[in-house]
C-alpha cells in the first residue's frame, strides 16, 4: 500500500531525473517537451493511480529521449507543443483498506478530493482564520535549467494555490552571482509559463511582478546586523578546512570557533569592512550564533553572509558581500507575507 505506491513514484522520479542529468543542456529543457508527444502520456492523461502514472514515465523515457533530441536539433524546443498534463491532485498514501474521509470544502476546495497533510494544513488555517486566503511561491535559484524537481514544486505550489483560491509569487532567490545567468532567468519563467499556462507565450500565471531576492537585500543586510548586535551572530574567521573540521560529524558534536566569542563591536567592524570591498572572498565569514553540539549538522551556526566580488544581474556592483540561501529564502517568505512556504524534495 504506502511503501509500493511511494516507491513506484519515487523510482520514476529518480529515473527521470537521472536522464535530465545525463541529457546535454540544450536536451534538458526539452525532455518533458519529449514526454508530451508520446501517446497517453501528453493529453491529459488519467492513470488509475500513482504507479500506473510512474511506471508509463519510466518506460516512455527512452522515446522522450528521442523526441528531445529531435526537437534541439533546430535549437530551442517549440513553444506551441502541448505541455505533459497530470491532474493537479493531492497524494494520498494510505493503508490498503484504510476507509478515506471526504474533503471537506474550504477556501474553494473542490468536495472529493484526496486529502494530505499539507490539504489538511491548509484547510486547518483558513477554518480558523488564521488566514483569509493563501499565498504561496515558487523560488528557484537561476542557475540552471528547470528539472524534475522543479516541475514538482511548481504544480505543488501554483496547484494548491489554485485549488484553494489563493496567489503563487514567481521569485528568483538570486544570493550568488557568480553561478547566475539571465539565459537561465528567461527559461525558466519561459517553462513556468509552459507547465501552468499551456503556452510559452501566455500570460503569466504567477501574481504581480516576478520577485527577486536581490529585492531584500537592504532588509536582508539589516536583519543581519540586528543579530549581530543583540549576539545572535558573528564574524568567523575560519578557514574552509578549519571551519569543517570544527563542524563535527552526524555521530560527533562540533566545537565552537575561537572567534564565536568575539565582541559585537569587532564583528560589526569586521562586517561593515566585508561590506565596502576591504576584505578578500573567503576571510571571513557571517555566522548564526546558534548550537555547534546540535544533533542537526544543519544548525551548528549556519552561514549567514560571505565575500563575492562579482556583479549581480540586478544590483550590478552595489554589493560585495551577499547573503547564504538559506537565510535569504526565509526572510524573503515573511516580507511577502508568504502564508504557506511548501518545500519539495
Amino acid at each position: 500500500g504506502i511503501a509500493m505506491r511511494r516507491g513506484e513514484l519515487l523510482c520514476a522520479m529518480s529515473v527521470l531525473s537521472l536522464a535530465t542529468a545525463m541529457a546535454s543542456r540544450s536536451q534538458r529543457g526539452a525532455l518533458s517537451r519529449g514526454l508530451s508527444l508520446l501517446p497517453g502520456v501528453g493529453r491529459n492523461p488519467a492513470p488509475a493511480d500513482n504507479a500506473a502514472l510512474a511506471f508509463s514515465l519510466v518506460s516512455a523515457l527512452p522515446a522522450a529521449l528521442r523526441n528531445s533530441r529531435s526537437l534541439c536539433a533546430s535549437g530551442r524546443p517549440r513553444p506551441q507543443l502541448a505541455p505533459m498534463r497530470v491532474a493537479l491532485r493531492p497524494l494520498t498514501m494510505q493503508a490498503q483498506g484504510e476507509a478515506q474521509a471526504p474533503a471537506k470544502q474550504a477556501g474553494g476546495a473542490e468536495e472529493g478530493l484526496r486529502r494530505n497533510f499539507i490539504s489538511n494544513m491548509i484547510e486547518k488555517d483558513l477554518e480558523s482564520k488564521l488566514h483569509s486566503s493563501i499565498v504561496t511561491r515558487f523560488p528557484p535559484e537561476p542557475n540552471g535549467y528547470l528539472h524534475i524537481g522543479h516541475a514538482k514544486s511548481i504544480c505543488l505550489n501554483f496547484g494548491l494555490a489554485k485549488e484553494y483560491g489563493g496567489v503563487t509569487h514567481m521569485r528568483f532567490d538570486d544570493t550568488n552571482p557568480v553561478k547566475e545567468d539571465q539565459e537561465y532567468v528567461d527559461s525558466i519563467l519561459d517553462d513556468v509559463r509552459w507547465l501552468v499556462s499551456d503556452s510559452v507565450g501566455g500570460a503569466d500565471p504567477w501574481s504581480g511582478k516576478v520577485r527577486h531576492a536581490s529585492d531584500y537585500f537592504d532588509t536582508l543586510y539589516e536583519a543581519a546586523v540586528y543579530l549581530i548586535k543583540n549576539g545572535k551572530a558573528y564574524v568567523d574567521s575560519l578557514t574552509a578546512d578549519e571551519m569543517k573540521e570544527y563542524r563535527g560529524t552526524l555521530k560527533e558534536a562540533g566545537k565552537d570557533s575561537p572567534y564565536r566569542t568575539r565582541s559585537v563591536e569587532e564583528s560589526l567592524a569586521l562586517f561593515e569592512a566585508m561590506k565596502n570591498g576591504e576584505v578578500d572572498e573567503g576571510v571571513h565569514i557571517v555566522r548564526m550564533k546558534i548550537d555547534m553540539s546540535s544533533p542537526n549538522i544543519k544548525l551548528r551556526d549556519p552561514a549567514m553572509y560571505r565575500v563575492r566580488k562579482a556583479t549581480h544581474v540586478m544590483t550590478g556592483d552595489k554589493w560585495c558581500i551577499y547573503p547564504m540561501y538559506d537565510f535569504a529564502h526565509c526572510i524573503s517568505d515573511a516580507v511577502e507575507g508568504i502564508t504557506h512556504s511548501l518545500c519539495t524534495l
